[in-house]
């Protein structure tokens, strides 16, 4: 199944919710304590006092998610109080407010400023007042002068989300931030943490939509969808949460960033929306960045861009609401992309899922702009690498191309990444060698995963498709699951329990097995019909594996492997000093991989697409072992990897191995959506 222009290069339209005005209560009369409360002391006598107090009161009420802040008491100096001195005009609460937000340069906390900014409460009650009369503790009648009266100001708020869901964001958020092990530049560290938010966050088109009649609750949940939380727990948010996420990773990770808040009108879209992006600082000079657009786009065109490029009709004309005025913006559009490296660009991704698991990555055909770059031996390479998997490593050459193409105006060479299942939601890197490996492009970061997640966010894709996608990260988590790994983001994170046939029961042992036994009826797969006699039965039909007259070769056993794409290995006994070059080893009709290992031959089948892993098998899908010497055939079967799953599923002593019973059953279910797919 092949999505080229459903991923890599849609144009993606994206809204944000503005904040509302804060709606400030302001008391019109003096609310007193009960008799005998008797006469609070203060120290401040002045309004300028009080809001001083009260800013700082404030800032630590935002940062610590309560919802009011500690008590200020006011004594005016004035001896006869009314209404009036009491409150506070709309220049003096916006002064509490601008101040307690206020951005410092290298002092504000991650949780702090724009982060609070960003996560307080839309539901229209914002930042309020309240006042408490002390007097002796006599009664104080309506709109009673009083004299040495103290008074208690306090300021409330309310949020995007709880307290605990605060306390997860700053868990999850700081373990990413430790695990990202960040070194170098600070462009290296501030690439490292845009491409994180870039691969674990995706769009959530669903926080846009109003129900009608929405209740209280419902605008609550809505509205929660704009939050930091739904970017970094539930991975799905829209603007607001992604730059919200940006800012507290990079200001963890002692980088100094900002939240824009503004307008900007889309690719192709001619009407501005609201919109939220970032600048951030490096080397002493800011560059605005938008991840949200790069997000599902596979691409990092919106990394450190100039006001007047990302400005521009090109780059969907983002206009600021605010300024920020002393700070040194940019003059020159990433200026560390190539300095000093090999210049490459990635336009964007493609999940692939045919007879293997691969990650499309189209880059810029410019990085092989002569024959020189494009020479199979001397020429620029891509490298492939899974740095939490040791030992994974791909190097392509321009040769090892799948194909070139033309995207955005832009000429580009397309390069397949294969991807072992069980690593379908790691980040894997992708950078541009010269031949003699002095020059490096940029590393770019890419997840096959986050491509998936895309297209499932995406009310285009057909259900049948959906259902395929599904299918595969549950396969995948489960193939994670069987080698032991812990990998930050789980392959099927966001999958529902009900989508999930394995957790809910739909799909057992004893079912799979009557499907082995019987075949697959259309009701179980619709508009696709399976005949019966679904494999080969290995291990209890005829024809079995054989031997002729020669005995110096003999099958041994018959593995699965998992990787990419999946392959079955065969083992072979030599005996009486027989060598691996005394035999051909044809899978149909072509020759295999073959090896030693262990005192074994092995030989590698591969190409087994999810379908062809669910169908009676037919001549043309022979294993043939031929004795070169008398050019004869001495061993001929077959063998799908549905046969391993029938042989493990009932074996005893496979049986009670969890682990391995849960990843066949959700590689059965992946060939199944893969028949549906068609």
């Amino acid at each position: 199944m092949k999505k080229h222009n459903s991923i890599s290069f849609k144009p993606i339209y994206l809204v944000l919710l503005l904040l509302v005005a804060f709606v400030v209560i302001k008391s019109s009369s003096i609310i007193v304590l009960a008799e005998g409360a008797g006469t609070k002391e203060s120290p401040y006598t002045e309004k300028s006092e009080l809001i001083n107090q009260l800013v700082i009161n404030v800032r630590a009420m935002l940062k610590n998610h309560a919802a009011t802040s500690t008590p200020v008491y006011y004594n005016p100096s004035t001896p006869y109080v009314d209404d009036n001195e009491l409150t506070m005009d709309d220049e003096q609460l916006n002064t509490v407010y601008d101040s307690a937000m206020a951005y410092t340069i290298g002092v504000s906390a991650a949780n702090e400023s724009d982060y609070i900014r960003e996560n307080l409460g839309l539901h229209g009650k914002g930042i309020s007042t309240q006042y408490k009369g002390y007097y002796d503790g006599e009664a104080i009648p309506e709109n009673f002068v009083a004299i040495d009266a103290v008074y208690e100001v306090t300021y409330s708020a309310d949020y995007l989300t709880n307290s605990d869901e605060e306390s997860q964001v700053y868990s999850t958020l700081n373990t990413a931030v430790t695990g990202l092990n960040l070194s170098g530049s600070e462009y290296d560290k501030a690439k490292a943490i845009y491409d994180y938010v870039r691969l674990n966050v995706t769009y959530d088109y669903s926080a846009l939509v109003i129900p009608e009649g929405e209740t209280e609750e419902q605008k609550a949940e809505r509205l929660k969808k704009h939050s930091t939380y739904a970017a970094a727990v539930n991975r799905k948010s829209v603007c607001q949460g992604y730059a919200s996420m940006l800012y507290y990773m990079m200001r963890k990770a002692g980088l100094e960033c900002r939240i824009v808040t503004g307008t900007a009108t889309g690719s192709g879209n001619s009407t501005a929306e609201a919109h939220a992006w970032n600048i951030v600082r490096i080397d002493g000079v800011w560059y605005n960045v938008d991840v949200t657009w790069d997000s599902d786009q596979g691409s990092d065109k919106y990394f450190l861009l100039t006001n007047n490029t990302i400005s521009s009709t090109a780059y969907g004309k983002h206009t600021p609401s605010v300024s920020f005025p002393g700070y040194t913006m940019a003059t020159q559009d990433n200026p560390y992309k190539d300095a000093g490296k090999l210049s490459a660009s990635l336009l964007g991704c493609n999940a692939v899922c045919t007879d293997m698991i691969d990650l499309e990555c189209w880059f810029d055909a410019s990085s092989w702009a002569t024959d020189e770059d494009k020479d199979a031996t001397t020429g620029n390479k891509v490298v492939f690498d899974i740095p939490s998997t040791p030992g994974y490593k791909q190097t392509l050459s321009y040769a090892d191309k799948t194909t070139t193409g033309t995207t955005g105006g832009k000429s580009c060479v397309i390069f397949n990444c294969k991807v072992p299942i069980r690593c379908i939601s790691e980040v894997i890197t992708a950078q541009v060698v010269s031949g003699d490996g002095t020059k490096k492009s940029e590393v770019f970061r890419v997840s096959v995963k986050k491509y998936i997640d895309v297209l499932l966010e995406d009310d285009s894709t057909a259900q049948v498709t959906v259902d395929l996608l599904k299918s595969l990260l549950i396969y995948g988590a489960y193939a994670q699951e069987y080698f032991n790994m812990n990998p930050p983001v789980a392959a099927d994170a966001g999958v529902a329990f009900a989508d999930n046939p394995i957790k809910n029961g739909t799909y057992t042992v004893a079912k799979v097995k009557g499907y082995i036994e019987n075949g697959i009826t259309t009701s179980d797969v619709p508009n696709v019909q399976i005949p019966y006699g679904l494999m080969y039965k290995f291990y209890t039909s005829d024809p079995k594996p054989y031997s002729s007259s020669d005995e110096n070769i003999t099958y041994y056993a018959s593995a699965l492997i998992l990787r990419s794409q999946t392959v079955v290995r065969h083992y072979f006994k030599l005996n009486n000093g027989a060598k691996m070059s005394d035999y051909t080893f044809t899978f149909r009709g072509n020759a295999t991989t073959v090896y030693e290992k262990g005192g074994y031959v092995c030989v590698e089948t591969e190409g087994w697409s999810p379908k062809s892993m669910l169908v009676t098998l037919n001549n043309a899908n022979y294993f043939r072992v031929k004795n070169n010497a008398t050019n004869s055939e001495v061993i001929k079967f077959q063998y799908n990897p549905m046969d391993y799953v029938d042989q493990a599923l009932s074996t005893d002593g496979y049986k009670d191995d969890t682990k391995l019973t849960n990843v066949l059953l959700s590689m059965w279910w992946y060939s199944i959506n893969a028949h549906k797919h068609g």
